[in-house]
């Protein structure tokens, strides 16, 4: 009998969008560096470059603002941000996957925003959104 579940390691489908690929890293963040992220998007609108900005400020460095008043915007910036997304529709998920997961976190984050935000910003909020409870519990 064959085993479908045999936990070896797979790469992605070529078809998968790169912006899908973004958030599978962004979803394995933590969440005082996703909202640091979330605080300096409109510095750096792409979202690659957003997590080495992001690992630069953590390790002391700065990028015309420190890592802290990043992240205290950052986390000012969600909660308004998460005013609005917990008014918008649910996306059922078909399966647990995190690619089909983070799909539906950013379409959700899209309809709710559309072009208002930026790239980095609708990536980092859409992360936030997927990993909503532990975001709110870190800046509760």
């Amino acid at each position: 009998m064959l085993d479908v579940h045999d936990g070896s390691f797979s790469m992605p489908h070529l078809d998968i969008s790169p912006d899908t690929e973004v958030g599978v890293v962004l979803l394995g963040l933590d969440a005082r560096t996703l909202l640091t992220g979330l605080g300096i998007s409109e510095i750096i609108d792409d979202p690659s470059l957003m997590v080495l900005a992001v690992d630069h400020l953590n390790h002391q460095g700065e990028l015309r603002i420190k890592a802290e008043i990043a992240y205290e915007i950052g986390a000012q910036r969600w909660t308004i941000l998460r005013n609005r997304l917990a008014d918008a529709p649910a996306h059922a998920l078909r399966s647990g996957g995190p690619r089909e997961a983070w799909t539906r976190s950013l379409a959700t984050v899209n309809e709710t925003f559309g072009h208002s935000l930026g790239t980095a910003a609708r990536h980092f909020a859409a992360a936030c959104w997927f990993r909503r409870e532990e975001i709110d519990g870190s800046i509760a």
